[in-house]
């Protein structure tokens, strides 16, 4: 479940394309036409007699849609159904939509559950070294992610967290999302830095010394005492 999320960054986040923004095949363009006719002969005015918007969907023809866009597909067929004489606009534009929708057309969403939240905030440096050691905040961006859930029957797991960077410099170079890092990878980052940290090295260095200034210590002693006797 993304915390913030534009259109199609859920298929960025599976790494699945939008559909939407495939290409009309023949056969979904055959199916995209009959519907735009079936919508408009079903909303033809009571009184009979002849219909120019049914008429002009009469000359669309499926060879016209294949190639294009699912996502266009609804301003394609009004762009060319309005441009005929006598059409109506407000009848083109249902049919148009309804054929876009029974292509595949409609944009990639993603139904959020409604009893759970999920907020993330960018540790700084200096927090990244305090909590998990200098090595950590050098070789990782830590990224604290909150979910709450205010369901109070059922419980959830988080099997994963995956983060993707938006440079803001051109749409197309958007991140694709990657996963974080296992917490066991992370765990033997930050036992790694705590064995190579300058602090425990001189506290080790210093007891290293202590013990063997001990043992020495305790041989002189022990020589001046036979020495004595």
């Amino acid at each position: 479940m993304p915390c913030l999320f534009d259109e199609g960054q859920i298929y960025d986040l599976r790494a699945q394309p939008d559909p939407s923004k495939q290409p009309l095949t023949e056969t979904e363009a055959e199916k995209a036409v009959s519907t735009i006719r079936d919508n408009l002969q079903s909303t033809a005015p009571a009184e009979g007699g002849s219909d120019p918007t049914y008429e002009a969907s009469q000359k669309l023809k499926s060879s016209m849609l294949v190639g294009v866009p699912r996502s266009s597909l609804s301003d394609v067929t009004t762009a060319w159904l309005t441009s005929q004489p006598g059409t109506d606009r407000t009848r083109v534009a249902a049919a148009a939509t309804a054929a876009q929708a029974s292509a595949g057309g409609t944009p990639g969403t993603f139904d959020r559950p409604p009893d759970v939240s999920c907020s993330f905030s960018i540790m700084q440096w200096q927090e990244t070294r305090d909590t998990f050691g200098r090595r950590v905040a050098n070789q990782y961006i830590a990224i604290e992610v909150n979910v709450r859930n205010l369901n109070s029957q059922n419980d959830f797991l988080i099997h994963d967290v995956q983060i993707a960077v938006d440079t803001g410099l051109d749409r197309t170079q958007f991140g694709r999302f990657q996963a974080g890092r296992d917490k066991q990878i992370v765990r033997a980052v930050i036992q790694r830095g705590q064995s190579e940290d300058f602090r425990n090295l001189a506290i080790n260095s210093l007891l290293m010394i202590g013990a063997i200034a001990g043992g020495a210590s305790a041989a002189v002693t022990q020589g001046l005492l036979h020495s004595a006797s």
